[in-house]
């Protein structure tokens, strides 16, 4: 994850350099920049101090950094918009996101406990992380309930749909109302 974030800031960076460049170049072409400003500017450079010339050479150094860490990245497989992919020997696998959250569903749904469930499931590189956010009947042992649930979530999400449960974190949102009938 980490890994990508520092690709895109580097992609970002790049680009607006180039940007800027273009943006210079194509002034300088339709000679809204005048021929003088650049020779000034260049006369200006080579006659400064070396200061300048270190300042220049560093920015540049690091422009060609990126734009080779970027050339050789390595280049991470697409993942389907919203699905899953799980490679086996005969080809590619892709399991929707809105597949994970009704699997999901229907092995919390089990729980008598459960009064609530409203999931939310992450991909990983290696796996998925399912969230939980649940409202349980009251008196309910809370710790005994989610262990259970936990477990019957990871076990039916592997074995329905092959892909690895890296976790599954539960949020009890409230205590559903008992519904005790009145004698009047």
């Amino acid at each position: 994850m980490k890994y990508n974030i520092t690709r895109q800031i580097l992609n970002y960076i790049l680009i607006i350099a180039v940007l800027f460049l273009s943006i210079g170049a194509f002034m300088f072409a339709i000679r809204a920049i005048p021929y003088s400003y650049v020779e000034s500017g260049l006369n200006m450079y080579y006659n400064d101090t070396w200061t300048l010339n270190i300042i220049t050479g560093a920015t540049a150094f690091f422009f060609f950094i990126i734009a080779i860490r970027l050339l050789f990245s390595r280049k991470t497989p697409r993942r389907a918009m919203g699905a899953l992919v799980k490679h086996t020997d005969l080809g590619e696998i892709k399991v929707s996101l809105g597949t994970l959250t009704n699997l999901t569903q229907r092995a919390v749904t089990k729980f008598d406990e459960i009064k609530d469930v409203d999931s939310r499931i992450h991909f990983d590189d290696d796996g998925v992380l399912i969230g939980l956010r649940l409202m349980v009947m009251p008196d309910v042992i809370i710790p005994e309930v989610t262990q259970r649930i936990q477990d019957e979530v990871k076990l039916y999400i592997e074995q329905i749909s092959g892909i690895h449960v890296k976790e599954v974190q539960i949020f009890i949102q409230n205590l559903a109302h008992s519904q005790s009938s009145r004698v009047e």
